[in-house]
């Protein structure tokens, strides 16, 4: 079973649909017309057009979470786990995105931050790691997962580092009402092996 970090007051910001933007604009240009008196404003809109706007639905964006086995990871010089070897500890940090429903689906934008705190045996090389994204159904099946790699940096004059990845994801829909009862999963790819040690500590 997977256990979830709780997201807390993270939220996907849903961005504005094409109907939803064009009221606000059009709302904007009446106001700045009514600045300029009564002659310069534009024609209220007609009943069809307020009929697409009511049509075009908002929906929220898939829940993102971190999955709490592998949401903390940490680097040796050798291969025992002795903190005197330890060369950092990786975090998944904070994170932020929104999301955009089309006809095709739901297309989710992510920034995610890796935090890297140094360790006694940093000795200023980049310290690289893998990690994982994977899309997760209402049924709590896993439809897909990628593996990314990358790396971090420790300035040599501070205790700790960061690299911040954008992901963007479009996961199909036969429907968008149901785009947020999908959820978006993050966490370090580790090797079972590493895991088990990990669990034991």
């Amino acid at each position: 079973m997977l256990h979830l970090v709780p997201t807390g007051a993270f939220a996907f910001r849903p961005l504005m649909p094409r109907a939803a933007a064009w009221l606000l604009a059009g709302a904007a240009v009446l106001a700045l017309s009514a600045c300029g008196g009564d002659d310069e404003l534009t024609d209220p809109p007609t009943e069809s057009q307020i009929e697409v706007i009511t049509r075009d639905e908002v929906f929220t964006c898939p829940d993102v979470s971190v999955v709490a086995d592998v949401s903390e990871i940490q680097r040796y010089a050798g291969e025992v786990r002795d903190p005197t070897q330890l060369v950092a500890d990786l975090s998944v940090g904070n994170f932020t995105g929104g999301c955009d429903y089309d006809e095709d689906g739901v297309r989710v934008v992510l920034q995610v931050d890796f935090d890297a705190v140094r360790g006694p045996r940093y000795a200023g090389e980049a310290v690289p790691f893998q990690y994982f994204v994977a899309i997760v159904d209402p049924s709590e099946r896993i439809l897909a997962k990628e593996v990314f790699s990358t790396e971090v940096e420790i300035d040599s004059d501070s205790a700790v580092g960061r690299v911040t990845e954008e992901l963007v994801q479009t996961i199909p829909l036969e429907r968008r009402a149901i785009g947020p009862t999908y959820q978006v999963l993050l966490g370090f790819q580790v090797s079972e092996a590493e895991l088990r040690a990990m669990r034991a500590e």
